[in-house]
């Protein structure tokens, strides 16, 4: 299977014809820096995964390129793509995302 490439934003509906119903337990994948367009210093990009053992989602840091689908922009899009009663809203304000899967 060819890997996609989540640095393009992609509507809920987009990512539910890429994706399958497993999309929300696949393990976050922060993906490879992508150097060749970036330059030496890739933009990692604060992202949200779906974590199956807590029920929530988490942030975490994406590298660029590559990764899987268990990767949203936005605790609302993973929310609403998961479809999770008890997620917790998190304030992106006071956040302290150190998370590099």
């Amino acid at each position: 299977r060819k890997d996609v490439d989540f640095s393009d934003e992609f509507t809920l509906k987009q990512r539910k014809v890429l994706g399958n119903e497993n999309t929300c337990k696949l393990a976050p994948d922060s993906g490879y820096w992508c150097t060749g367009l970036f330059g030496t210093v890739p933009p990692q990009e604060l992202r949200f995964y779906f974590d199956t053992e807590t029920s929530e989602c988490k942030c975490f840091y994406y590298n660029g390129c590559s990764g899987n689908a268990n990767n949203f922009f936005t605790e609302k899009q993973c929310v609403e793509y998961c479809q999770t009663k008890t997620s917790k809203i998190i304030n992106r304000n006071t956040l302290n995302c150190m998370y590099f899967p």
